[in-house]
């Protein structure tokens, strides 16, 4: 036998000892732990806390960060396969940028794993707001083509599709970067708020009557970690803004924005959009 045979056979047997042992780890955790603990083993070994939702029918992997084996039955077994994938989805965030409008087509697809919609599983989800979105054209939607505004509200009415009791976190990048050091930052942040809920807001009352859990957050920034040599962004979601830490009110919410990080509350009211 030369050389790239043997290779070949060794790695044979190394995959097929790395099988053997993995599957009987597996095996033990059904056995032997609570089903309370496996969750919280699962949630040590899985690595994604947000995925990009137009992207992830491209992913061969449900977390395309952690080692491939863990989404393979014969490494795991069935029942381990099984609810690492429940509790996969219950740990992410499925982002929809600016594409609401993939929403539908996302929550209809199957889950071959667990053999059910993803709608019955996915119950984080987030999308961006940005200043072009707010632009009206009256000309364009008397006919027929809806401006960016009127196309935002109706994206956003996808939203009562995901499951009873789903998060929803609205993420807000205003024309200023988060990252400025503009005198005025707040200020101009917070008339963005402000515009942004005088439009938003009634369906934000819909959507929380229906039960969903609600946030917004405004400039997050983005954070950049290094696992196994990969540059992975992700926003910072600190600092949200939701009906249980806040009057649920655009001027509630507002008030709540200018308050938080020890800011000081430089306005006797809340500040309006000029113009």
């Amino acid at each position: 036998m030369d050389i790239r045979n043997q290779r070949i056979v060794l790695k044979l047997l190394e995959e097929q000892q790395s099988r053997t042992e993995c599957l009987s780890v597996c095996t033990a955790l059904q056995k032997h732990l609570p089903r309370e603990l496996r969750d919280m083993i699962f949630g040590y070994l899985l690595l994604e806390d947000g995925v990009h939702a137009r992207l992830f029918h491209y992913y061969n992997t449900l977390d395309p960060k952690a080692p491939r084996h863990y989404w393979n039955k014969d490494f795991t077994g069935d029942a381990t396969l099984r609810e690492l994938t429940e509790s996969w989805y219950r740990s992410v965030r499925f982002d929809f940028d600016r594409s609401l409008d993939f929403l539908p087509h996302l929550l209809a697809q199957v889950d071959t794993t667990l053999q059910c919609k993803r709608q019955e599983m996915i119950g984080k989800a987030s999308f961006k707001i940005l200043q072009c979105d707010l632009d009206m054209w009256p000309a364009a939607d008397a006919s027929g083509i809806p401006s960016p505004q009127s196309l935002l509200l109706k994206n956003m009415e996808y939203l009562i599709l995901l499951r009873p009791g789903a998060k929803i976190t609205v993420i807000l990048e205003s024309p200023l970067p988060w990252f400025s050091e503009s005198k005025n930052l707040q200020e101009r942040q917070a008339q963005f708020l402000t515009r942004v809920l005088d439009i938003i807001f009634p369906t934000l009352i819909r959507l929380h009557q229906a039960g969903y859990s609600l946030a917004v957050c405004i400039d997050p920034g983005s954070n950049v970690r290094f696992l196994d040599g990969q540059q992975i962004w992700r926003y910072e979601l600190k600092n949200l803004i939701t009906p249980y830490n806040a009057h649920f009110s655009p001027e509630g919410f507002v008030e709540r924005f200018l308050k938080d990080d020890g800011r000081k509350l430089k306005y006797r009211s809340v500040p309006r959009v000029a113009g």
